[in-house]
């Protein structure tokens, strides 16, 4: 019964690393559609949304890229700092992360409850 446990969950982390990868692949054929201009907010969105599926399939390097281009086009953008410090945590650099996600909470993200928590989970990691 074990093993078989075992075997199922081997299969659903398979299936679910295939779907993250076609969605990782769909978001770059996206982003390389010269139809949408970089800095507008759907390419931001879009950078977002690939740098999170990039931190799950453990491509840290990339996400950290993304998650970087997308702040660049609207510095304010909560989900890009949470998934920016999810990716340094995963590229050993929790402390980078702190200190960035400590400049934010005492300005702009001070009452952001999303950049409150990713601030607590990176602390925890340093």
């Amino acid at each position: 019964l074990a093993c078989s446990c075992m075997s199922r969950n081997r299969m659903e982390n398979s299936n679910s690393n295939s779907i993250l990868k076609k969605a990782l692949e769909h978001f770059t054929i996206a982003l390389d559609d010269d139809n949408i201009p970089s800095k507008t907010p759907l390419h931001s969105q879009l950078r977002v949304e690939r740098a999170e599926v990039g931190v799950q399939l453990r491509k840290f390097q990339g996400a950290l890229s993304d998650a970087h281009v997308a702040l660049q086009s609207n510095p304010q953008n909560v989900r890009a700092w949470v998934v920016k410090s999810q990716a340094l945590i995963g590229l050993g650099r929790a402390k980078d992360a702190r200190e960035e996600l400590k400049q934010i909470k005492a300005t702009w993200g001070k009452n952001k409850s999303q950049i409150k928590d990713a601030y607590s989970k990176v602390d925890f990691e340093v």
